[in-house]
């Protein structure tokens, strides 16, 4: 954004509930993301499911995650990062609690497919609000958001598997989903987002 800008078209500095609320949705996705791993053998024992039908349901989710950054990322440049980063926040919720419900492995697959795809969509979307709700200091704003993520998915199966084993297999998909609801409030109170200038964005843009 040039100097002589209009202050009209700057976007409203993020609050500090609205940053810890785009903090605590990027480590709550990427628990999301890791917590799988620790129930794989759970999954295995309690429905059957062969071994190339775990790595499915472990998998399917990182490649639906880089096809929603590659394909959803640069819709956040246009001026719906907002609507982006709730929707994705929606449809990781009733990816979880599918999670929780499913019993079949193409349940597990598609849900998880799902999951990976509100992910995808989610980060562009954080990134890019982050990134303009606090101009100032853009490498301190993605390392917090990098760091949350990071931590959330590093926490992820140790969670899972802390909630599968004190309450159950179902508890550990809904307890995150649940967490994750919570935060949607706060996001629809984030300030709207500034379209970047020019007719195209690029898919690697924030």
């Amino acid at each position: 954004m040039s100097a002589d800008q209009p202050a009209a078209t700057r976007a409203p500095r993020l609050g500090t509930a609205q940053r810890t609320a785009l903090l605590v949705g990027a480590a709550l996705f990427t628990l999301g993301l890791g917590l799988v791993v620790a129930l794989l053998g759970e999954l295995q024992d309690v429905f059957g499911f062969p071994t190339w039908g775990l790595g499915l349901i472990a998998g399917t989710s990182f490649l639906a995650g880089f096809a929603g950054n590659l394909t959803l990322g640069p819709i956040a440049d246009r001026g719906y990062a907002r609507t982006m980063l709730v929707s994705s926040v929606v449809v990781g919720v009733v990816a979880l609690l599918w999670l929780a419900a499913a019993t079949k492995l193409w349940e597990f697959v598609a849900a998880r497919a799902i999951f990976g795809l509100a992910d995808g969509a989610f980060f562009p979307a954080a990134r890019r609000l982050m990134i303009t709700g606090r101009p100032d200091r853009p490498g301190a704003e993605l390392g917090a958001l990098m760091g949350a993520a990071i931590g959330g998915f590093l926490s992820g199966p140790v969670v899972g598997g802390l909630l599968a084993e004190a309450f159950g297999l179902r508890v550990a998909f809904i307890a995150p989903a649940i967490a994750l609801s919570a935060a949607v409030p706060i996001m629809l109170r984030l300030p709207p987002p500034v379209p970047l200038a020019g007719p195209r964005s690029t898919q690697l843009s924030l």
